[in-house]
């Protein structure tokens, strides 16, 4: 008897792994359509996904072609999703991801009119009462998300009440981690963005530790090239009519390290700002004042 179990054992694990490698198969096949609906109810906008796929062995879950909104007008276009979930979500009794990474990500908005946008159904929709509301939990959610990666993203800006657009393409994201869960308490936090914003390039990088008694963090800034004409009409919507400068030329470049500490004890809060900030070829006109302005170079260290 006792020489029959090595056989019998290898056959269940045999069986277990078929069980689950052919699970794995049809399981895409089945949650897709559902995961569809589901979205397209929750959201009140048509919600399609191409492909999904999930690597059993690795844990790993793959989504292509996602869109979010009519084909015509979409909100949202995601080429792929890849993540992987970790076994220490079996211990940790919370999703734990080992890495999330976007590839793709596209956003238009457009503002239709002063208070609404294209994604203004979107939210009015959410904001609908559920015919079986659920108590909000008093607890926040238990959750990890490591190594997240947005990879050649963009947003694209309509303004149809001032008549203007902007870009921002080349969009890059990575974080670390975002989580709750009390095992990541010391981790090291360095994020990094970068992006062309209308034309002109802008990175962001730093490094945090969130968790840590004194909080210290570190960013830095750079932004080269920054056309000030393409955000003028912002400075038209928010001063009063006639007060808003005529930016009719004028570059901007930055290279900023800000530093933030905040120490337990009687210790004030410190923050550091230093760096450069200059501005070429200003021409601005202020018309409330009849004047005309122009400085060649200003850079302030």
């Amino acid at each position: 008897l006792w020489q029959r179990w090595p056989g019998r054992v290898l056959l269940a694990l045999a069986l277990l792994a078929l069980g689950w490698t052919s699970l794995a198969w049809w399981l895409p096949g089945v949650l897709r359509p559902r995961i569809e609906a589901a979205a397209s109810d929750a959201l009140g906008t048509p919600v399609t996904l191409q492909r999904l796929a999930l690597q059993p062995w690795t844990l790993r879950v793959e989504a292509d072609g996602l869109q979010v909104g009519p084909t015509a007008a979409p909100l949202l276009r995601l080429a792929q999703a890849q993540t992987q979930l970790s076994l220490a979500s079996l211990w940790q009794r919370a999703p734990v991801l080992r890495s999330l990474t976007l590839q793709k990500p596209q956003l238009w908005v457009q503002r239709l009119e002063a208070q609404r946008f294209n994604f203004t159904p979107v939210l009015e929709h959410l904001r609908r009462p559920s015919p079986t509301p659920t108590p909000p939990s008093s607890e926040p959610a238990r959750f990890a998300l490591h190594n997240i990666t947005l990879r050649d993203g963009a947003v694209f800006y309509d303004d149809r009440v001032l008549q203007n657009q902007h870009r921002i393409e080349a969009l890059t994201l990575a974080l670390p981690f975002v989580s709750t869960l009390p095992s990541d308490v010391r981790s090291e936090v360095q994020p990094a963005l970068s992006a062309r914003i209308d034309g002109s390039q802008f990175t962001l990088g730093g490094e945090a530790q969130p968790f840590a008694p004194d909080r210290p963090a570190e960013l830095k800034i750079d932004w080269q090239g920054l056309a000030l004409v393409d955000w003028a009409p912002l400075l038209e919507a928010v001063l009063p009519a006639g007060q808003a400068p005529q930016l009719k030329s004028g570059r901007l470049d930055t290279h900023l390290q800000i530093t933030f500490q905040d120490p337990s004890g009687p210790t004030p809060a410190q923050l550091r700002v230093q760096g450069r900030l200059a501005v070429q070829d200003l021409q601005v006109g202020l018309p409330s004042v009849a004047v005309e302005a122009r400085w060649q170079s200003l850079q302030v260290e």
